[in-house]
């Protein structure tokens, strides 16, 4: 289970702790960096700063399961 926790739920806690209040938003964008759709953020959610983007795909390319 610590392995599960780990490789799998750790690298999504990571997307979404880049500023408060992203969640869902954080992970759209993180699929979006690794070339996959992750589309509009529907209200009440936010949407991710320019700023955070790129922080937020290294993060995403750090723990893709593509080579």
């Amino acid at each position: 289970m610590n392995a599960v926790l780990q490789e799998k739920i750790n690298p999504v806690v990571a997307l979404r702790q880049v500023r408060p209040g992203y969640g869902i938003s954080a992970i759209k964008v993180g699929l979006e960096a690794l070339g996959r759709a992750g589309g509009p953020v529907r209200p009440p959610g936010t949407g991710v700063r320019p700023e955070d983007r790129e922080k937020i795909a290294e993060i995403a390319r750090k723990y893709s399961e593509r080579d």
